[in-house]
């Protein structure tokens, strides 16, 4: 009976060792893949070296109509307005901008970097990060944010961030400078793809005068808006 006993004690630790074991070794496979894929695609079935974003988005802004004028007093004002990326613009390609990374975790990928840094001391970060579909042919959702940091002098910012959120927008394969890439594009094709969407500048031109521009709406029925993906293949 002992002896019984004996036998199923060390056939149970047996059992959780194997076990253990056996997850510990998934475990380290796993990370060992992410590691070392950490630009991989799975959807596209390729390593990605380099991206860009580009979005477009027509609505209201508000706006300091008496800015320029520090003798009268500020009052806001609405009109019509657009709003694009500009000098933070995220495009990189990894040989080049080596300290860039896309990370990908299955179909999902993010990075960051800073950006829009200029001779004032101004720049900010610059945040993207997306779900691709898993036949590759949809981005299911794509958030472009920047959060500036003001710099010194007459030119500081001392108030500068936006975020835009776009989802299903289609993509395509196309060829480009001699290179394959890949670009997701709404190509004007389907005007409802903002999800989110926050902007708003502040900008010294003297030292008590600044001109300040908020989004307050987007038309999402504008055929004009875009939004765009770029992803660029490593052929190596």
């Amino acid at each position: 009976m002992r002896s019984s006993k004996l036998i199923f004690t060390l056939l149970f630790i047996f059992i959780i060792i194997f076990s253990f074991s056996d997850v510990y070794s998934q475990t380290k496979k796993q990370k060992g893949t992410d590691s070392k894929g950490s630009s991989y695609c799975k959807p596209l079935k390729k390593k990605i070296s380099g991206m860009s974003v580009r979005f477009l988005a027509f609505g209201q802004e508000e706006f300091d109509e008496d800015s320029y004028d520090k003798d009268n007093p500020r009052k806001l004002s609405v009109r019509d307005g657009s709003f694009s990326e500009g000098a933070e613009s995220a495009y990189f390609l990894e040989d080049k901008d080596k300290e860039i990374r896309i990370a990908w975790t299955g179909n999902s990928f993010t990075f960051s970097k800073i950006a829009n840094q200029d001779e004032y001391g101004n720049s900010g970060i610059l945040t993207v990060s997306g779900t691709m579909s898993d036949d590759g042919k949809m981005l299911e959702r794509c958030a472009v944010t920047f959060q500036g940091k003001e710099g010194t002098g007459k030119r500081k910012i001392p108030e500068y961030r936006y975020k835009f959120e776009a989802h299903n927008v289609p993509s395509e394969k196309y060829a480009s400078y001699g290179d394959v890439t890949f670009k997701i594009d709404n190509s004007e094709k389907i005007n409802n793809i903002f999800t989110e969407y926050a902007y708003y500048k502040k900008e010294y031109i003297d030292t008590d005068l600044w001109i300040a521009n908020k989004l307050i709406s987007v038309d999402q029925s504008n055929v004009s808006n875009r939004f765009s993906v770029t992803f660029y293949f490593d052929n190596k």
